[in-house]
This record gives structure tokens, sequence and C-alpha cells, in this order.
């Protein structure tokens, strides 16, 4: 018999690869792009944290999109934050960035019929929903969605919601 865990396991490797080839650049970056697309005026500390990375790790990699004209700092909440959003420049490559992401998920669903397709669609969203113990994890979980893609159905963002209640503007 198939070991399921170990064929997740496989899965989810074999999708983050495949995504990272497309990509060109970090996954820490399109995490970013995404976030800022997504909750527009967001801090460093708030990337760092749905990022999974350092402070420090975070300002390097948002100085490297500063500097590819990604980016723009405006004024924060106070004197020591900024306040981060995406230029025309940033929002076209995360949409660029996201087709790309599209195009190695549909290519991963392609050997599956339209009843394949829906099963694993429940099934993923219960594994996912499992997944999400807060807003901040859920906020991990989703950092390279296109969060319209499942709009109100998602079930990271209804279980956070769950959990922690609706999210509050953009992340400090």
């Amino acid at each position: 018999m198939l070991n399921p865990e170990n064929l997740l396991g496989a899965l989810a490797l074999g999708i983050a690869d495949a995504q990272a080839r497309c990509w060109g650049q970090s996954e820490a970056a399109l995490a970013i792009l995404n976030t800022l697309h997504e909750a527009p005026g967001s801090s460093i500390s708030a990337l760092a944290a749905v990022t999974a990375r350092s402070h420090s790790g975070t300002v390097r990699t948002v100085e490297a999109l500063e500097g590819r004209g990604f980016i723009a700092r405006q004024p924060g909440r106070d004197a020591r934050t900024a306040s981060l959003v995406l230029t025309e420049a940033g929002a076209a490559a995360r949409a660029g960035l996201q087709a790309g992401r599209q195009a190695v998920l549909a290519a991963a669903l392609a050997p599956l019929d339209a009843g394949e397709r829906a099963a694993f669609a429940g099934l993923a969203a219960r594994i996912l929903a499992g997944l999400t113990t807060s807003r901040a994890a859920g906020d991990h979980i989703c950092r390279l969605c296109d969060e319209a893609a499942c709009g109100p159905a998602c079930p990271v963002e209804a279980r956070a919601v769950a959990l922690d209640g609706p999210p509050h503007g953009p992340r400090p």
C-alpha cells in the first residue's frame, strides 16, 4: 500500500521545486510582492512574520526589491516604521510571477479529471484548515496565493477568522 504521508511530502516538494524553477528569484521575494499586493502598507516586521524570515533578512530582500523598482517606502505609523507598497513595476512583476505559479499548479493537476479535481479540492481544503492554527499561520500558508482565486471560500481564511477574527487592514 502507498504511504499517504510520504506521497504528500513528495507532492509538496515537487510542486515547490517546480514553482521555484519558474520564478527566477527567491520565494521570499515573491511572498513579499504578493503580501504587498494583498495588504498594501505592510511593515517590514509584518513581512518578516509572513515569510518566517529574520528581520534583517527581510530588510535585505526588501532593499533588493526596492533596488529593482518593485517596492516604495512611505511614512509608517511612527518615525521608526515604513509603510511598504508595490510600484507599478512591482505589481507587474507580481502578476507575472503569479501567472507562472498558476501554470505550474495547472500542470500538476492536469492528470486529474473534473471529478478527481473536485475531490482533491475538498481534501486539500480540509488539510489546509487543519494546518491553520492562527491568523499568523494562515498568512504564512497563503503567502504565495492569489487570494482572489479562492475568495470567500478560502478554507485557510475561514479557519483564521474562526480562531482570531477578521483581519484588520494592512499588516502592522
